[in-house]
């Protein structure tokens, strides 16, 4: 099954060109770790050091060692504040939009993961119960898959009158 994942675009550690497209094996930071990712670019396409790109393909391994192996991607813009807060109030239970506007002032565009891998973090720099981190990073952890499309339509639709519910 395909996958995407978000990640910043660190070095090229190999490339083999062709006259139509190139392959290249780079490394990219994917939550803090660094991942070899590779996949084939078409002719002009290059990456950017310390870019963030959104890679769609599958996790593979090489030499013993996770990696991933792209069949696409795009360049990755950070979400915006309103769709991220609006996001978590809307699937986090107990946290409405005073809590979320708090915990992205504090993570920024970082939230999302920040509450879903470091709930105990979120608990304590923003003062909210620990069983109510630990529930919301559940709950973003069941629904991953679809965040960034939600993030980016909540952004989208906001002021313009369109129910949120209509949003799944």
């Amino acid at each position: 099954m395909p996958e995407t994942i978000v990640a910043m675009w660190e070095s090229e550690q190999y490339r083999a060109d062709s006259l139509y497209n190139s392959w290249v094996l780079g490394r990219v930071n994917h939550g803090g770790n660094i991942i070899g990712c590779s996949g084939r670019l078409r002719d002009g396409e290059e990456f950017k050091s310390g870019h963030s790109y959104r890679f769609f393909g599958r996790w593979c391994k090489y030499r013993g060692k996770k990696g991933f192996s792209f069949s696409s991607f795009v360049e990755a813009s950070p979400h915006s504040e309103i769709g991220i807060t609006k996001y978590i109030a809307k699937n986090c239970k107990g946290i409405g939009a005073v809590t979320a506007k708090k915990i992205f002032d504090e993570f920024g565009n970082d939230s999302l993961r920040v509450m879903r891998y470091e709930p105990k973090l979120v608990s304590e720099r923003c003062s909210i119960g620990l069983d109510k981190c630990n529930l919301a990073s559940g709950v973003l952890e069941n629904i991953v898959d679809h965040e960034a499309i939600t993030v980016d339509l909540m952004s989208l639709i906001s002021g313009l009158g369109v129910p949120e519910s209509l949003i799944a």
